[in-house]
């Protein structure tokens, strides 16, 4: 999931996630991260190793925002009703 963003890890974010994983102790259940942006350091750290609980956090409240409803959200295709073909036209 890396949606482009201004200042942007996203090209380096296996490099950076291979080197958290590296440094921590196995120990450690929480995994922070102070300037996620659009989270792919933290998308690629949890490829590598999952955490019991992930801390996402950014100065921009509009990222925070986003991430916020992003990981709060219950997703269900199931319950989205789709057209039928003759309701899809008459849409049109």
């Amino acid at each position: 999931m890396a949606l482009p963003y201004w200042g942007g890890k996203s090209r380096i974010a296996q490099v950076i996630a291979r080197r958290i994983v590296d440094d921590s102790n196995s120990h450690r259940t929480t995994y922070v991260e102070p300037f996620a942006g659009m989270a792919s350091v933290a998308c690629a750290t949890m490829h590598i190793r999952r955490f019991e609980r992930v801390v996402l956090n950014d100065s921009d409240e509009r990222v925070c925002a986003y991430l916020h409803a992003l990981c709060n959200t219950v997703w269900m295709p199931e319950k989205i009703p789709f057209p039928s073909e003759s309701e899809w036209i008459r849409m049109r």
